[in-house]
């Protein structure tokens, strides 16, 4: 199965806030390619909480570009015709919407596979969080909530 891989860290509660997002092409069961972007939230603010998660900061967001601006400059490219992957995909299908109403854009995915519910169904762990998911199929997982390391394991 060819399909992109992709994570997104928010700065506060709102789920437009996105302030980082990592993406993993897997063809033919190989990353072929990775890319991170830090991106300026909306609205522009951090929560301590999520800082904590984390540990981006304005200063790493505040000269970035916008998601929109990403997007235009082939961002895009990563979504169109491609099935995407992520662990728990309603959180990040919810980024994807709301990124979608600021920005008043189509942002396409046809069909998007929860790594969280197919690891419930699959294997039996005290839980199922991404670090512990790795820890059991053995993938090598460091640097757990930066958004390139979580898209790639």
């Amino acid at each position: 199965m060819d399909f992109v891989a992709i994570d997104f860290e928010t700065a506060n509660h709102t789920r437009s806030s996105a302030c980082s997002i990592g993406l993993a092409v897997v063809k033919d069961n190989k990353i072929v390619e990775t890319r991170s972007y830090y991106i300026r939230p909306v609205p522009n603010y951090y929560a301590s909480m999520n800082t904590r998660i984390h540990g981006i900061t304005s200063m790493q967001t505040d000269s970035a570009p916008t998601f929109i601006e990403l997007w235009e400059n082939g961002l895009k490219d990563y979504f169109i015709g491609w099935d995407m992957v992520a662990h728990n995909a309603p959180f990040e299908k919810s980024v994807l919407n709301a990124l979608s109403e600021v920005y008043e854009i189509d942002i396409p995915v046809d069909r998007m596979y929860c790594s969280l519910k197919m690891s419930r169904q699959r294997l039996e762990s005290v839980n199922y969080q991404l670090d512990t998911v790795c820890n059991l199929l053995g993938i090598k997982f460091d640097n757990h909530h930066d958004a390139l390391a979580d898209a790639v394991a």
